[in-house]
């Protein structure tokens, strides 16, 4: 270890350069970082049961949905709101990636007739009611049927949902901030809830940037203030967090340049590396003043 100590010291100005100029190559990987927020990802392809939800997802045009609630104080049974349905059923079916999508607007209905059943939609989208009356029937209708009422409108008509299918193998958060995007724009007045695995990712990916941005300048403070109180010298407080920074810099921006995601796991590492790696540099100080 001595004459590893004496190399080092020989060619001091050489390491510290060195050193620079990887940090400043890993930094630069740091803005290749990227966040995996979902979570269907992390399960092991091998496993029968995914094996099974994934079979499943194939045939059926994909096995992850979006879904986007509308709601409308008067009620949704108002042309101007069933107008805004279709448009948005529309614009979500001519997304890359999304198989098909469900509404009010598209639904089947089933009837039973004299003959046996008869299989049409429920709101013909190029004739969308728009007289009172007609409305009022369409409304009565519609809240009369159990396959609707609690599936695809809330039993006092002021809630609808409209349901996009997924297909497997594509980005889930592009397609979602699509759909966000679109109903954002078109939604006016109403108000819009997102629920479902894809629009989900985007609040994961939004609360682990957040956690990242508040967690790391905290834990650096914390670690300055109890590298203060410990040595009250600037060489205490400067070498073991530049070295823990550095450390964090090298490993998030390996994981950058190689391609590895954030998950809602590993997203802890840099604070983890700076709180528990400062502990080294204590020892290392504290015996270099002993000695």
């Amino acid at each position: 270890m001595r004459k590893f100590a004496e190399t080092i010291l020989k060619f001091r100005l050489a390491v510290i350069i060195i050193t620079i100029g990887l940090t400043i190559f890993f930094g630069y990987g740091l803005t290749k970082v990227s966040i995996n927020s979902d979570m269907l990802s992390y399960l092991q392809p091998d496993d029968p049961v995914v094996k099974l939800f994934n079979r499943v997802g194939e045939d059926y045009g994909g096995n992850t949905l979006a879904m986007v609630a509308i709601k409308n104080e008067e009620g949704i049974f108002t042309a101007k709101t069933l107008n805004l349905i279709n448009s948005l059923t529309e614009q979500y079916s001519q997304i890359k990636g999304v198989s098909n999508v469900m509404s009010l607007t598209n639904i089947l209905d089933i009837k039973k007739t004299y003959d046996g059943l008869e299989i049409s939609k429920l709101i013909d989208k190029n004739n969308i009611p728009q007289t009172p009356e007609e409305l009022e029937r369409l409304k009565e209708y519609t809240l009369g049927k159990d396959m609707y009422v609690g599936k695809m409108i809330s039993s006092d008509g002021r809630y609808t949902l409209l349901i996009c299918r997924l297909q497997n193998d594509i980005d889930k958060g592009a397609i979602a901030e699509k759909i966000k995007e679109i109903t954002e724009i078109a939604k006016g007045n109403y108000n819009v809830y997102y629920n479902g695995l894809p629009l989900q990712m985007i609040e994961i990916s939004d609360y682990i940037a957040g956690d990242l941005g508040k967690l790391i300048p905290i834990v650096v403070l914390m670690v300055l203030l109890v590298l203060y109180l410990s040595f009250r010298t600037k060489r205490g407080v400067i070498l073991p967090l530049t070295t823990v920074v550095f450390s964090a810099v090298w490993a998030m921006g390996l994981m950058g340049w190689l391609g590895v995601d954030l998950s809602m796991i590993s997203n802890i590492m840099p604070i983890l590396l700076i709180a528990i790696g400062t502990a080294y540099g204590i020892h290392f100080i504290s015996k270099y003043n002993e000695d």
